[in-house]
């Protein structure tokens, strides 16, 4: 009855606009019906040096139930901190509200760059935190060797946070911290592609890009990248899967391999990517107008097959399609008939990509491509609007300046954000030469016609 007469004041007085603290007793957890977001640790204790490793110890397991039942929320905590590091990359893949209690005019905002834009938005993952498989059963606190490591989900790849915890814990005894004596061991974090639930059902091969080191690493999904961690210390590692451009070569003949990892300056830079579709038609309304007839033919065939749809245009055109119908039943978006992976019309290949953000943009190409073209993303004017690849501006593109190096990094330099709501907002269009490709699929076509 309390949590319910809470709710429906804060439900009438503060537009529902709630974090529940101290609310772990099961009579609280289970009787949530308007609120959704729940503290899932004791409080952030500034003064108190050993509660900091414990703290992120405690959000971490703790929302691996409660994200089951709740948002949860993993605190504040000050910019301007000794732990402050370790917090922010706590929060960086924690998958929840990214604030601080920082006093007025203590802030170390080089900090606060890698977490939040110039608009305000901060890059959130799409789930609550969680432990890697491998740290479920361990003591990341006491057992003198483990690394927490802590996984999320981005919209187009995966990050793995990795920190030192060893050292101080929660003595349940005596109801305090408790420090060990002599120094806190350093530890080997080994984060793996397969960390990330679902991950290794994207490739075989995954581009790895470590904060911490500023390094990329080519990885299969069983292979690790060590990284080592002081007391305290912590990384945060993006994990994006190798897609194949079909029909470009690299230098040895092998089939070209692209990435898109994200923003490298900021500690989920990996949730900076929002969409990215390889073998694209070419970006905007005009050139999408002018090929939609067959598009449509192409796509809609291959949803609905029993229809008799064919890539004849004349027996398109003939067609009555009940597009409401179709897709309720097989649950396609409209888009998907105008939006999937098309043929292109002038031997090129192309890869779209939608984000958000500024400065340098990391992404992986084993083939340096032809030119990077970039339009404004046309979204919302509120701030948790994002780019899509769906929502295009009919101007002229812009070219973007890029370099590619030799081990397969490709920097595009994005433009500087404002703060004003939505800023920072594009759609990429990255091109190589395909000719081979475009043979293959001409020959394909008319062989089907």
């Amino acid at each position: 009855a309390y949590v319910h007469a809470m709710e429906k004041s804060v439900k009438e007085n503060l537009a529902g606009n709630c974090i529940n603290c101290m609310c772990h007793p099961t009579e609280n957890i289970y009787s949530y019906r308007d609120t959704v977001i729940a503290r899932a640790s004791d409080d952030f204790y500034p003064r108190e040096p050993a509660s900091h490793t414990v703290h992120v110890v405690n959000v971490v397991y703790n929302s691996l139930f409660l994200g089951e039942i709740v948002h949860p929320d993993w605190d504040m905590f000050q910019s301007e901190h000794p732990a402050a590091f370790l917090h922010g990359a706590a929060r960086a893949v924690g998958g929840c509200a990214i604030y601080t209690s920082d006093r007025p005019d203590v802030h170390d905002f080089s900090l606060l760059k890698k977490l939040v834009f110039p608009d305000g938005s901060v890059l959130r993952s799409q789930q609550h935190g969680r432990p890697t498989r491998d740290c479920l059963f361990t003591d990341v606190c006491r057992d003198g060797e483990t690394a927490l490591k802590v996984w999320n989900r981005n919209p187009v790849n995966g990050v793995v946070g990795a920190f030192n915890l060893q050292g101080p814990y929660w003595d349940r005894k005596v109801r305090n911290f408790h420090v060990p004596e002599g120094e806190t061991p350093t530890v080997v974090a080994r984060v793996k592609p397969s960390d990330v639930e679902g991950m290794a059902q994207q490739g075989s091969k995954f581009a790895v890009w470590s904060h911490k080191q500023q390094s990329l690493k080519i990885l299969s999904e069983s292979e690790s990248l060590d990284i080592t961690l002081g007391s305290k210390e912590a990384d945060v590692v993006a994990v994006s899967a190798l897609l194949p451009l079909t029909g470009v070569k690299d230098n040895n003949g092998e089939e070209a391999m692209f990435s898109a990892i994200g923003l490298p300056h900021m500690l989920n830079g990996g949730a900076a990517i929002r969409e990215c579709k390889v073998d694209v038609s070419p970006v905007g309304i005009q050139a999408l107008l002018n090929n939609l007839q067959e598009v449509f033919a192409v796509n809609a065939s291959k949803l609905f097959p029993e229809e008799g749809l064919s890539f004849d245009k004349s027996s398109l055109a003939s067609t009555k399609l009940d597009l409401e119908r179709l897709i309720a039943k097989e649950k396609v978006a409209l888009s998907d008939l105008y939006s999937s992976p098309l043929q292109t019309r002038d031997d090129k290949l192309r890869v779209a990509i939608a984000v958000k953000g500024e400065g340098s943009l990391l992404l992986y190409s084993s083939v340096k491509p032809e030119k990077v073209e970039a339009r404004k993303a046309e979204v919302g004017r509120k701030s948790s609007s994002l780019p899509k690849l769906s929502k295009t501006v009919p101007e002229e593109p812009e070219t973007f300046e890029f370099e590619h190096r030799d081990n397969g990094e490709l920097e595009v330099v994005l433009p500087a954000m404002s703060s004003e709501e939505g800023s920072g907002q594009w759609l990429l269009t990255l091109i190589w030469d395909a000719a081979q490709k475009q043979g293959q699929t001409r020959t394909d076509l008319q062989r089907r016609k």
